[in-house]
């Protein structure tokens, strides 16, 4: 428990340093092909990971998944202890921007620049916007600003890694809610989530509802969760599923059973214990296996859809041949509804159950409902033309 809450300073104190021990780990050859594949077909695809926020932001580059020219803001809590009361500070950053290799230039909410010298902390960053803190003790926020001509503030901003933002109403002018993604750690994640559910208790607490907007743009424009636990995710996909996302959760590992299980569609591509908690398996190590499962999954649910419309549409038709038929004081035999049961509806019937998936995945979405309005007015429209070609030929 004590090594739990050590710090890194603490554990890196007095350390001899020998070397570096570079452990890497290639991409498969099929991830970044299925990834352009889910991307055309637009899925929004989520790297959920338990490695460094760095190591998934190079990772998520590498591979394809956030474009090139993406701004990328991380996301974090830190914690911090003013005047004997524990809060946490909210700080935005913006990633991969330099300036130049001697110093960094941050914009202050007042739009003057303020130039800081290049250190190892903050060469990954390149804006101040504001601040938002939260009160760890009554669970509130409260903004504060700083003044950059002010010599304590600068040595103040000096001394963050980040940017602080202040949550919604100082987003950056360049911000780009289309391109523009986010990065956060599990430890925001969950922290921002606890803010999320007292806003739920309370949605007319104004103080709230700045944490609630936090989150909902952290669920809108997050790509990276970095640093998550198997809670964590779990805590996700949930999240996710709230907000009426369809979540398909793809994992290989016994940390990803909760959020495979939680998912609208789990898929596991490990024959081990992640397979257990998945509604699907696959033998294919990899994320190709996702692409056939979505062919599958919308060729499954349009051809139910279809049979079901044409068996409504069958029942219809032939209700209306029989109607007809009364008012002329005719009916059919049993040998012709024999006919038409056997020879034309059964045989289409089994074939439309049969069609294949289409071989290339596309951004089409299918109908998920039986009961509505496309589905009852083709049946409708349907139903008119066949009653007026019958009036027609009778």
């Amino acid at each position: 428990m004590q090594s739990q809450k050590l710090s890194r300073e603490t554990a890196e104190e007095k350390m001899i340093y020998l070397g570096l021990l570079i452990v890497q780990n290639q991409l498969k050859s099929q991830t970044i092909p299925s990834i352009e594949t889910l991307s055309e077909a637009g899925l929004k695809i989520i790297m959920a990971t338990g490695d460094n926020i760095f190591t998934a932001i190079s990772v998520a580059k590498e591979c394809s998944l956030i474009i090139p020219d993406a701004s990328i803001y991380m996301c974090e809590i830190k914690k911090e202890k003013i005047d004997n009361v524990e809060s946490s500070k909210l700080i935005w950053s913006q990633v991969d921007n330099f300036i130049d290799e001697d110093s960094v230039v941050f914009d202050s909410p007042e739009g003057s620049p303020v130039k800081i010298p290049f250190d190892s902390r903050s060469k990954n960053f390149s804006t101040i916007m504001g601040a938002y803190n939260y009160d760890e003790e009554n669970l509130c926020g409260r903004r504060s600003s700083f003044d950059v001509n002010d010599k304590e503030a600068k040595t103040h901003l000096q001394m963050l890694e980040g940017i602080n933002l202040d949550v919604i109403d100082n987003i950056p002018n360049n911000w780009n809610e289309e391109e523009d993604i986010l990065a956060l750690t599990g430890t925001t994640f969950e922290t921002l989530l606890k803010y999320e559910n007292l806003y739920l208790e309370n949605p007319e607490n104004p103080d709230y509802y700045n944490h609630h907007e936090t989150f909902k743009l952290v669920l809108k424009n997050g790509y990276i969760f970095a640093r998550m636990s198997p809670e964590n995710k779990t805590q996700l996909v949930e999240s996710l599923k709230k907000e009426n996302f369809t979540v398909c959760m793809c994992g290989d590992g016994a940390n990803d059973c909760g959020a495979l299980k939680a998912a609208d569609v789990g898929l596991s591509l490990s024959i081990e214990e992640a397979s257990i908690a998945a509604h699907f398996t696959s033998n294919v190590p990899n994320i190709s296996a996702l692409i056939n499962l979505f062919r599958e999954g919308k060729a499954s649910l349009v051809t139910s859809i279809q049979c079901f419309m044409y068996m409504m549409l069958y029942s219809l038709i032939q209700f209306i041949s029989v109607t007809l038929l009364m008012i002329y004081a005719s009916y059919l035999t049993d040998n012709q509804f024999l006919c038409i049961d056997l020879f034309l509806i059964f045989p289409l019937a089994i074939l439309m159950a049969r069609t294949t998936a289409s071989p290339v995945l596309t951004h089409h979405q299918p109908t998920g409902a039986l009961i509505s309005v496309p589905i009852i007015i083709s049946i409708l429209l349907q139903t008119l033309v066949q009653f007026l070609a019958q009036v027609r030929i009778i």
